[in-house]
């Protein structure tokens, strides 16, 4: 009686061990997937931004055009380009601001395989 008692007790300890694992485990895979959805979220917006400044710049471009052609005065030009120069450079900063915050969480790192497999999403 006394040798199950002492069985059982270590078959205790062992689940409890791997209960523990696991949950570790299940621990650290969702801060991954929670860091890599931030992650996410971030490249996202400075994909927008870049769309943003890109588009902006077309706008420049053709009041630009527009002057050469006569049909824009140069106040208008002058303009048109201080905002865009200003929005500009807002932009950037933003875009700045989010490559820095990227690389604190570590964005910029490779991903750990392992975890991207139990994620489903590994190619």
């Amino acid at each position: 009686m006394e040798a199950e008692i002492r069985t059982l007790k270590q078959w205790s300890l062992v689940l409890s061990c791997l209960g523990l694992v696991l949950c570790v485990r299940t621990s650290c895979v969702l801060a991954e997937e929670k860091r890599l959805d931030s992650c996410l979220e971030i490249f996202t917006n400075m994909i927008e931004i870049g769309k943003q400044r890109e588009m902006l710049k077309m706008g420049a471009n053709e009041i630009y055009l527009q002057h050469k052609d006569g049909k824009v005065t140069k106040e208008q030009l002058d303009t048109t380009l201080e905002l865009w120069y200003n929005v500009d450079i807002q932009l950037e900063q933003k875009t700045v601001k989010l490559y820095e915050v990227a690389q604190s969480q570590k964005c910029f790192e490779e991903v750990d395989e392992s975890s991207r497999t139990e994620k489903g999403d590994a190619p």
